[in-house]
């Protein structure tokens, strides 16, 4: 069977401290996990091959499971194409480029946790572009403000 992880809890906490993952390991990781998918016989199985390869153990997981067809093993995905203002392009750009994510991996996030959810679990920050920067205001370091950043991106993730 195949496996699409949908969301995975590791029990991060470790005896020795000189071992313990940073927030950004631990949801590098976390991601990791979920953006593949898992082949294996059954449950069980699936958590034990992510505990042996990641090492820390699996507190909850959840899943969808596939069954691959012997005679077309291909796995299809639905593809989907998402056109977006300048503005929400450029928020979209910054909030990826901020926290090492690709364009398509926000797209992802946003989608699946939602903007408000997204909102209040990571800082929002993304430099302005040039036409929408105050001239009365003078550095040159212009920030659009999180309702900002929320009026642009709010076709894409509702």
């Amino acid at each position: 069977m195949l496996f699409k992880i949908t969301q995975i809890e590791f029990d991060f906490t470790d005896d020795n401290d000189e071992e313990a993952l940073s927030l950004e390991d631990q949801i590098n990781l976390l991601d990791e996990v979920k953006d593949g998918v898992w082949e294996a016989e059954d449950e069980e199985d699936l958590v034990e091959k992510i505990t042996s390869i990641y090492g820390w153990c699996i507190n909850s997981i959840n899943f969808e499971t596939f069954f691959l067809n012997k005679l077309n093993p291909v796995v299809k995905h639905k593809t989907f194409t998402v056109t977006l203002s300048a503005r929400a392009a450029h928020c979209l750009e910054q909030l990826a480029e901020n926290e090492y994510r690709t364009p398509e991996r926000m797209i992802h996030i946003l989608m699946y946790e939602g903007l408000q959810g997204y909102q209040y679990v990571h800082e929002l920050c993304v430099r302005k572009l040039d036409e929408d920067k105050d001239p009365a205001v003078k550095s040159p370091h212009q920030h659009y403000t999180n309702e900002e950043i929320v009026e642009a991106l709010k076709p894409m993730a509702y």
